[in-house]
């Protein structure tokens, strides 16, 4: 098949994709290829100030390196054998790398749902400043290379949970935004959604209502703080604190009211980023007991083991994870489940996606 046609075959896929995830009106090609060329654009631009920030409407700010990754196109090789041999190692792209990952855990006999963080610029496309464009609210699916990349992962088998359209759906419809205007991450609100998506397919799965621990009770309020976004530092107009909400999770203790405590002995690990971490660790995540791995334990009723790393690189969180598996000879015959959520933006970290083992020797 020639590129051409294999081209038009995936733009007739994507188009397929887009009525079946509930889009009334599909966007057009043109209309997705005017937005990335935007994106670009203006990226293009603020690199060119020596910026990292691309400002919004309404006080809405984007990275650059996000807008980059939704600018860039295809992302993957579409030949899966396609590896580089380096001196630092063996190093694919992230199709490659996916699916080796999965094999892994399947030779373990450990199932793998991979859940990619939507980037902020595609949930608030209405927001990115521009009179060229003309998107409705709330705007359409706008990352055709998403949807025809998830497609392709679930071909090869792999789990994958989109959270795309259910938060383009409730962008607004918790206590606060699902992503934070003036940070890259997204909210503790955005966190409620994706736990609740995330608990969802995991209590369809047979093995989960047979486990042996007794589901823990735990409380959650919400509670007004403020944030100094990560985005904000180079824009003195923009350094007032952001005010968000955040969905606290705690439980009863003989002292009383405590944080959710991570366990390494839980049967479903939380692998990823810092999208893992924020609102979960305090510090420069901003917050503690109201991250993904706090609003888990809430709605599956037992924590998660939680190894994730601030570093976006796509191989940090996995060489923990080995090394957490060396540490204990019989790691893996406790866990069922890996939930590996990362920002979509790493797709484009080709350099940093390398296969590495799970198990065994770290080199």
């Amino acid at each position: 098949m020639t590129a051409g046609k294999q081209r038009n075959w995936r733009q007739l896929g994507l188009l397929c994709s887009l009525i079946v995830a509930g889009c009334s009106t599909a966007p057009s090609t043109q209309l997705m290829e005017d937005f990335r060329s935007t994106l670009a654009r203006q990226a293009t631009d603020a690199q060119a100030d020596d910026s990292r920030t691309v400002p919004g409407s309404e006080g809405w700010l984007f990275s650059v390196p996000e807008l980059l990754h939704v600018s860039s196109g295809q992302f993957w090789s579409d030949d899966r054998t396609a590896i580089e041999s380096t001196s630092d190692g063996t190093k694919g792209d992230p199709l490659t790398v996916i699916l080796d990952f999965k094999d892994q855990l399947s030779s373990l006999g450990v199932e793998l749902l991979l859940v990619p963080v939507p980037p902020k610029v595609l949930i608030f496309a209405d927001k990115v400043q521009t009179s060229q464009l003309a998107l409705p609210v709330p705007p359409p699916r706008l990352d055709q290379f998403h949807i025809e990349f998830y497609a392709l992962l679930r071909d090869a088998d792999v789990d994958v949970l989109d959270l795309t359209e259910t938060f383009i759906r409730e962008r607004f419809s918790m206590e606060s935004p699902l992503y934070c205007r003036t940070d890259t991450h997204w909210s503790s609100s955005g966190c409620v959604v994706a736990a609740r998506q995330i608990a969802e397919t995991v209590r369809e799965r047979n093995w989960f209502s047979s486990l042996e621990s007794t589901p823990e009770s735990y409380r959650s309020q919400w509670l007004s703080s403020s944030i100094h976004g990560n985005l904000t530092s180079e824009r003195v107009e923009l350094t007032d604190r952001e005010e968000i909400q955040l969905r606290t999770v705690s439980r009863e203790s003989p002292t009383g009211l405590e944080n959710v405590s991570t366990n390494p002995d839980s049967p479903i690990i939380l692998l990823g980023d810092s999208h893992t971490l924020v609102f979960h660790t305090g510090g420069s995540m901003h917050a503690t007991g109201s991250g993904l791995a706090d609003q888990l334990a809430a709605e599956l009723g037992l924590s998660v083991d939680l190894i994730a790393m601030e570093d976006p690189s796509a191989a940090a969180s996995r060489t923990e994870l080995l090394k957490r598996a060396r540490g204990d000879s019989d790691y893996w015959q406790k866990k069922r489940l890996v939930i590996w959520c990362f920002s979509a933006l790493e797709f484009t970290n080709a350099d940093e996606w390398s296969l590495l083992p799970i198990d065994g020797p770290l080199f």
